[in-house]
């Protein structure tokens, strides 16, 4: 299968002169894009926090398959200002070291900087051998940038080429903004007119103290192009991946599941994010489903790896299927779930003085308090809806960042949000259903319908890496910075479940011990989050109790619901099939840990 071309979006907007249109330019392009990107015709990648390592780091996942490069943000002629790891602190970027990396990818076809006075880093662009780059001779008004990327944008998704869509924002900015400048232009470049007198306009250029502040002058795009180069006549990449040569499983005349196509439709999903997985279909042969199945559980996380295991070996559409299709979409959603609150824990933690909103805290307490059989009929979408008003409130960052686009989504798209609705309706009808009804087949449809919508919408999970941390010590030689040797659970990849071993790892950053972090870069510990109390490793909990006892199975345990009558917290095992019990008797750390988050979130 050939892999699929990549449409880059690299947006930046610290805190420090922040861009208003910035976050709606993202939205719209991206909205503007996806439909291309839902027939399979190319990828999207999009940054909304864009730092150096970021940047580097998808280049080179990427190599080769960027097509489009668009960056907005603030900018000079020297530099781009991007955002530190994991923050909203800007992070100065000198364009000398980008642009070589930009020039790398070979089949970039096209590079948009839409920032103030990129003409400069357009022209080295070029001059290092890419086709086609748009930039800026001045200072561009923040609005204007929005419109013009607005419009060139929807052009290239209507089938027009590079240089069409140039013309076409070009004269859209020329009919708004300067309805008498009739004369014929120079193709490839256009200036507005002055900023309109009176009012306040914001541009994208750095005005930092320990900068020169360039003379704001009316703005330009130009369009640098090499003279024997067809990139201009390019559209955006027109052909489909094909479909995966699956060897279909003899049907029985009875109702079955279409796992066949759920399958595929996860697998093609899969690709988005983890683009190794290019390598195994290059082989053309044939495959049955089963070889797709153990590709897609190895990469995901717990315990959604486990319960799609489940849910792919039944073979009717009845009461089992029904149940296990809601297990198996709890078990990615409470992931995202679990990684939201304790990334506002944390925030909580450095910010004492926070009151987080109503709704947050009444829904995060049923959460909390939940009995088994509530647990199961539980809605996410109240403590969704809270921590999505949380995160807003205060303007933190997901550590997650596909989360922010997902809560976007539903508020702008009824449809993915009416889906959503209708799997609760499903599981909520679920304990009114016996096991023989007879609309239980039906049912059972079009809940697979929604389950595979919702499931395939949350697969960005798979960036992300779980880790058991047992012990952190430091190593400190003389005259040398401090290094961190983390004793570490590292699961070995097989097709249907995984093993463990402990390693000693050096890092020059550390992370808490007996914990269960999660991170998108398994050798960088600089952007991780802590997982505890809410996911737990039992085995890195006894090895204090046992430490001569060698641990060989993974051993992950995520908070299910409270047990009233024990005073404790119960965790479910990876496989659901293990229950265990924190209390303060049993475990007594992870239970005041459990109990100091429900004050910090309450209070």
């Amino acid at each position: 299968m050939p892999k699929k071309p990549v449409i880059f979006l690299a947006f930046a907007n610290p805190s420090l002169n922040p861009l208003s249109e910035l976050i709606e330019e993202n939205k719209v392009i991206y909205r503007t894009l996806l439909s291309g990107e839902e027939e399979d015709r190319y990828m999207i990648h999009q940054e909304a926090h864009t730092s150096i390592n970021s940047l580097f780091y998808y280049l080179n996942r990427f190599s080769n398959r960027v097509f489009l490069f668009h960056f907005a943000g603030h900018a000079d002629m020297d530099h781009i200002l991007l955002q530190e790891e994991g923050s909203d602190t800007p992070e100065l970027t000198f364009m000398g070291g980008v642009i070589p990396k930009l020039a790398q990818q070979k089949n970039l076809k096209c590079v948009m900087l839409n920032g103030c006075s990129t003409n400069t880093h357009a022209e080295k662009l070029l001059e290092l051998g890419i086709p086609a780059v748009i930039g800026t001779s001045s200072p561009i008004n923040d609005t204007k940038a929005r419109e013009f990327a607005t419009d060139f944008y929807q052009s290239l998704a209507a089938g027009h080429t590079i240089l069409e869509a140039f013309d076409s924002a070009t004269n859209h900015l020329k009919a708004k903004y300067h309805p008498n400048a009739l004369k014929k232009s120079k193709k490839g470049k256009f200036k507005s007119i002055s900023s309109e007198s009176g009012l306040k306009i914001q541009h994208r250029k750095i005005s930092l103290d320990f900068l020169n502040k360039d003379k704001e002058e009316t703005f330009s795009w130009h369009l640098f192009f090499q003279e024997k180069s067809d990139s201009l006549q390019s559209p955006l990449p027109t052909n489909q991946i094909k479909n995966l040569k699956i060897r279909a499983i003899p049907s029985s005349l009875s109702p079955q599941p279409d796992i066949e196509k759920l399958s595929v439709d996860i697998f093609n999903e899969m690709l988005h994010y983890e683009p190794k997985l290019y390598k195994w279909l290059e082989e053309e042969v044939d495959r049955e489903s089963h070889h797709l199945q153990a590709k897609i559980i190895m990469h995901l996380p717990s315990t959604s790896d486990n319960q799609l295991q489940t849910l792919v070996h039944l073979e009717f559409l009845d009461h089992e299927y029904l149940t296990q299709l809601i297990r198996t979409y709890d078990a990615i959603t409470e992931i995202i779930i679990l990684t939201c609150l304790s990334q506002l824990w944390d925030y909580k933690f450095l910010n004492k003085e926070t009151v987080f909103p109503k709704s947050l805290k009444e829904s995060c307490k049923r959460f909390l308090t939940l009995s088994e059989q509530g647990r199961f009929n539980f809605n996410p979408l109240p403590l969704i809806n809270g921590i999505s008003e949380s995160y807003k409130q205060f303007s933190i960052p997901f550590f997650i960042e596909e989360m922010a686009f997902l809560l976007e989504e539903l508020d702008k798209e009824e449809k993915l949000c009416e889906t959503w609705e209708k799997m609760e309706d499903i599981r909520q009808n679920l304990k009114n259903l016996g096991e023989d009804d007879i609309k239980i087949p039906q049912i059972a449809k079009e809940c697979e319908s929604y389950f595979l919508v919702l499931f395939t919408r949350m697969l960005f999970i798979i960036r992300y890496k779980m880790i058991a941390v047992n012990d952190v010590m430091i190593r400190k030689s003389r005259h040398n910075s401090p290094t961190y040797e983390i004793n570490r659970a590292v699961h070995a990849e097989a097709s249907f479940g995984s093993r463990i071993k402990y390693k000693f790892e050096s890092y020059a950053n550390y992370t808490e011990d007996q914990a269960v972090i999660l991170l998108n870069d398994t050798g960088n510990l600089d952007k991780h989050i802590n997982l505890s109390p809410f996911v737990i490793d039992k085995n890195v909990l006894d090895y204090r109790k046992n430490p001569l006892k060698k641990y060989s199975n993974s051993a992950l345990y995520f908070y299910n619901h409270y047990s009233a009558e024990n005073q404790a917290y119960v965790y479910k095992s990876s496989n659901h099939q293990d229950w265990l019990e924190v209390s303060f008797q049993t475990y007594p750390k992870i239970w005041k840990m459990m109990e100091a988050f429900k004050e910090s979130i309450f209070n």
